[in-house]
């Protein structure tokens, strides 16, 4: 259900990282594409064209090399301004020795969890200097060191996102900062932790980019495999689980989650054979439309550079309130981006800067949500505007965020124009002639395929409630209701 994520901040985005691609364009002709050759408008442009443009068949994909684990410390913020501060600090100008991988949850504007993970080797014993990881960052060369870790300190502090049951990741990570840091026998040997509230700890243990901000309320650490810390949202598809679920003392308990995990997991299966197509659909009631899933619940992220993260912040929790948050900061780099990958808005224009993607994942909760116009503010705000989700800007505005002109120009010199269709087709779900509805109560019942039953139960309980009130007002006819029942069950009696 969900990529790898890793929210390795240093790195830029997915698509920073390919080099390379090969393209079957609309004439069956086969070119490859790169940044610096003849094509270089095709490789900048097909980021984000969402297969308009031709064929990819294959990817020269720029790796960086990992070590074994990852160790991730949770910091707890109980205001928005410590939180998005700390963002801010965690990720740092680029090129400064800051964490690998940076990812937040904002549960609440005065809630929040800040994840800062780096890579680790694990040792028998004291940890040493660490061992050297080269081709960190990209275009640097730079060799990295890798901080080493205690093996069985590390154990002590294992977690595996892949145990049925158990908390989902944003479960964890906010079990994990509120306990505090742990002490005695289970601290890493030659990782202590840092002090709350001591900005910038100064550090001698290979974990210099471990900083303890001023304003966290309390912190914890784990540590995981790689493969599992790149799919630790995958069992609760990040929240989204509980989300659909809608009953949160059932989703808090280790039997509930089992539970709703095989239930999802029976239903995804049965999506797979092709009863659904979109995030959402639901196998047991076909007609439950991507609207109605849309009137409710949200599905987008939007990128914000992370000057402005408090104010995106505010923005959606007025607009949408949709909780989580999810937090993942990029590098948007000096190099030339394509129409739909390029900062055209807002402080993001002076490269190289951090941006932040904020996904919108769950239930929209404010009380004058309406899904088109609400989303369309939200997204209007943003510093870019993405498709990874439903867009619902007109195309005058979507020009304000995207290159449209290039975009056209490199269609029509690849000959897709008549062979696929347009972009705004399949991304933009602007429509002025439907209506701007709000969300309604029964949208899980109704996905559920129990919204007729629910609805006709509810109908039985008003009824039997409304003859109660009414016998119970009404002497005489209480009466007459007592012997109508008698005459039929005990006729002997009442002659």
């Amino acid at each position: 259900m969900f990529r790898a994520v890793s929210c390795a901040r240093r790195y830029g985005g997915y698509v920073d990282t390919v080099d390379a691609f090969e393209m079957v364009l609309a004439d069956g002709s086969v070119v490859t594409a790169d940044e610096a050759g003849d094509r270089s408008d095709l490789f900048r442009t097909a980021a984000g064209a969402y297969g308009t443009l031709g064929v990819v068949t294959a990817l020269t994909l720029r790796l960086q090399p990992v070590s074994s684990h990852v160790r991730t410390a949770y910091y707890l913020f109980d205001d928005l301004k410590s939180y998005c501060r700390a963002m801010k600090d965690a990720t740092g100008a680029p090129g400064t020795g800051k964490p690998r991988f940076v990812e937040g949850f904002l549960f609440a504007p005065d809630r929040g969890v800040l994840m800062l993970g780096e890579c680790v080797d694990l040792v028998d014993g004291a940890a040493a200097p660490g061992s050297e990881l080269s081709g960190a960052g990209v275009g640097s060369g730079r060799a990295r060191v890798i901080p080493q870790l205690d093996r069985a300190a590390a154990g002590a502090h294992a977690w595996d996102p892949t145990v049925r049951g158990k908390e989902w990741i944003h479960q964890h990570a906010l079990t994990t900062a509120g306990g505090g840091w742990p002490a005695g026998a289970a601290e890493p040997a030659g990782v202590a932790a840092p002090a709350v509230g001591a900005r910038f700890a100064t550090r001698r243990d290979g974990f210099a980019d471990r900083r303890a901000f001023a304003g966290a309320a309390s912190a914890g650490w784990d540590v995981m495999t790689v493969q599992h810390y790149l799919f630790r949202h995958e069992r609760g598809w990040l929240w989204t689980l509980e989300q659909f679920a809608g009953m949160p003392g059932l989703t808090s308990t280790e039997l509930g989650r089992g539970l709703v995990e095989d239930a999802a997991a029976a239903e995804y299966a049965e999506l797979n054979k092709g009863i659904g197509g979109f995030i959402g659909s639901s196998a047991r009631n076909p007609s439950f439309t991507q609207e109605d899933l849309e009137r409710n619940f949200a599905h987008q992220d939007t990128i914000w550079h992370v000057d402005r993260l408090e104010e995106g912040v505010r923005i959606v929790a007025d607009e949408v309130a949709v909780w989580p948050l999810w937090h993942c900061p990029a590098l948007c780099d000096d190099r030339p981006k394509g129409p739909f990958t390029a900062i055209r808005r807002g402080p993001g224009l002076a490269r190289p800067c951090m941006m932040v993607d904020m996904g919108l994942y769950g239930e929209a909760t404010a009380p004058h949500y309406r899904f088109r116009s609400s989303m369309r503010r939200v997204q209007n705000a943003a510093d870019l505007a993405t498709a990874f989700g439903y867009l619902y800007l007109s195309p005058g505005e979507l020009a304000r965020h995207w290159d449209l002109a290039l975009y056209d120009r490199v269609r029509e010199e690849a000959g897709a124009a008549d062979a696929f269709p347009h972009v705004l087709t399949k991304v933009s779900m602007f429509d002025d002639s439907k209506p701007d509805l709000g969300t309604y109560s029964m949208w899980r019942l109704k996905r559920a395929g129990l919204e007729g039953a629910a609805a006709a139960l509810a109908a039985g309980v008003t009824v039997v409630v409304a003859a109660g009130v009414f016998l119970a007002v009404s002497p005489s006819a209480r009466e007459r209701v007592t012997g109508a029942i008698k005459a039929v069950f005990w006729p002997a009696q009442e002659a």
